[in-house]
């Protein structure tokens, strides 16, 4: 693996030097033991490596069992896959624009686009057990702070009124598809609260709102509009929406 870092290359199970010369099969015959193998493999599976793909079908051709391990390891860094167990069934999720969505068929398309006509079910199955093995996750982890807020253009700190950039270490499952600004400003809203609500009421129904972003509810409340009609009951109900 060291050699193919430094200019060497694999091709149909081979590994050349950079003049094309064969000096070798690409197998594991020289490590004692086939975790020693993908460890040492492991260490060279940057940037460089995830751009020639067409690497990963040479490996596994040479050495099945190993290149299984180097797909799944290059897969769970692609992807951040995160697994949550259950009783019958494990759910896989893949890192997706800010939030962790259904993985197994974005995996199962990258697995055949790697290994191509040298994909069968079995393979490609065996490569999933492998990520799921290796990326199980507490179904409380994803229980993210809920002072945090995401939206499209990033995660809010409620508390700070920080934005921070979206990162897969915040193991959301929802977005709200709404961008951040601290300088925006609402007068169509304000004026129709105005003209709807007593003045005192305004404040008390901005904030009632505005707990609906709150990700816990620990306030055992509800609203009932009263009012003569067509007075914008409905359409103060619909507000949030807006």
């Amino acid at each position: 693996p060291s050699q193919m870092k430094s200019g060497y290359k694999i091709n149909g199970g081979f590994i050349y030097d950079e003049n094309d010369n064969e000096i070798g099969e690409a197998r594991m015959m020289e490590y004692q033991s086939q975790e020693i193998y993908v460890a040492e493999c492991a260490k060279y599976l940057d940037d460089e490596m995830k751009d020639e793909l067409e690497d990963f079908k040479s490996l596994f051709m040479a050495e099945k069992k190993a290149t299984i391990y180097l797909i799944a390891t290059h897969l769970i860094q692609k992807h951040n896959v995160k697994t949550i167990g259950g009783e019958r069934t494990r759910e896989v999720f893949v890192y997706k624009e800010g939030v962790y969505v259904t993985g197994i068929d974005v995996l199962r398309q990258e697995i055949r686009a790697l290994l191509e006509e040298q994909c069968s079910l079995h393979f490609c199955n065996e490569i999933i057990e492998v990520i799921k093995d290796r990326t199980v996750t507490d179904r409380k982890d994803f229980f993210v702070d809920p002072n945090f807020i995401n939206l499209n253009n990033g995660v809010l700190n409620i508390r700070t009124d920080e934005l921070a950039a979206h990162d897969p270490k915040y193991l959301f499952f929802t977005k709200l598809p709404i961008d951040y600004s601290p300088t925006a400003d609402c007068p169509q809203i304000k004026k129709f609260l105005e003209d709807t609500l007593e003045e005192d009421a305004i404040p008390i129904v901005q904030e009632w709102f505005g707990f609906g972003l709150f990700r816990r509810y620990f306030i055992k409340k509800a609203t009932i509009f009263v009012g003569e009609y067509d007075t914008g009951k409905t359409t103060l109900g619909r507000y949030p929406i807006y």
